[in-house]
C-alpha cells in the first residue's frame, strides 16, 4: 500500500510527441505533457483509472464522439468514430498499475483477474481524460489507528504540554 495518496490527471487533446510517445496538450491551456512520466508515478501500485473520450458538453451528436474526435477531417478514425461516430470510449478499472513496453502499453492486473490492457491508442487525436488515484485500503487505516489515544489521553497530553510550555516560558522569562 502506499503511504500516501497519489492521484493523475491528464485532460485534453492527446498526440504523439515529437518522439512518437502520447502525449496531451491540456484543455485550458498549459504546458503539453509526456502521459508515461504521469502514470509511472502511480506503477505497482492499487489503483482506480478512468480512460474516457471527452466530448463538449453539451456532445454534439452531428460530429464523431460527439465532437471529441479530431480525425473527422480525414475521414478515418483509429477507434473507429468514421464507423459508429457516437462510439466512446469509457473505461473504469481497479488493480495493480503495471507499465509492460516502451509503446506506451499500460495494464491494469484486478486482484481476482488477467491483466487488462489499456487502450490507450484510442486517446491520440481526440479530446479525452485519464484520472487515477491510488486506493485506500480501509482496514489498513482502521489498523494503524487502532493503537491511537482517545479523546481523554489527548486532552491529558496536551494539558500536560501547555504546562510544561507555561514553566519553560517562566524559565526563560526569569532569566532574561
Amino acid at each position: 500500500m502506499p503511504e500516501e495518496f497519489q492521484t493523475v490527471l491528464l485532460e485534453g487533446v492527446f498526440y504523439r510527441g515529437e518522439t512518437g510517445e502520447l502525449a496531451v496538450q491540456p484543455s485550458h491551456g498549459g504546458i503539453p505533457a509526456l502521459v508515461w512520466p504521469e502514470l509511472k508515478r502511480l506503477v505497482d501500485l492499487p489503483v482506480q483509472l478512468s480512460v474516457h473520450h471527452l466530448p463538449p458538453h453539451p456532445p454534439n451528436p452531428k460530429l464523431w464522439g460527439g465532437g471529441c474526435c479530431m480525425w473527422e477531417p480525414s475521414g478515418h478514425c483509429p477507434f473507429g468514430h468514421h464507423k459508429d461516430p457516437t462510439r466512446l470510449l469509457n473505461l473504469v478499472v481497479k488493480g495493480i498499475l503495471e507499465f509492460q513496453d516502451p509503446e506506451n502499453a499500460w495494464a491494469v492486473t484486478p486482484p481476482e483477474g488477467n491483466p487488462y490492457q489499456l487502450p490507450l491508442w484510442a486517446l491520440e487525436g481526440h479530446r479525452a481524460r485519464i484520472v487515477g488515484a491510488t486506493v485506500v485500503d480501509l482496514e489498513r487505516m482502521k489498523e494503524a489507528l487502532s493503537g491511537s489515544l482517545n479523546v481523554e489521553e489527548l486532552t491529558q497530553r496536551a494539558t500536560g504540554l501547555r504546562d510544561l510550555m507555561a514553566s519553560l516560558s517562566k524559565m526563560v522569562g526569569e532569566e532574561q
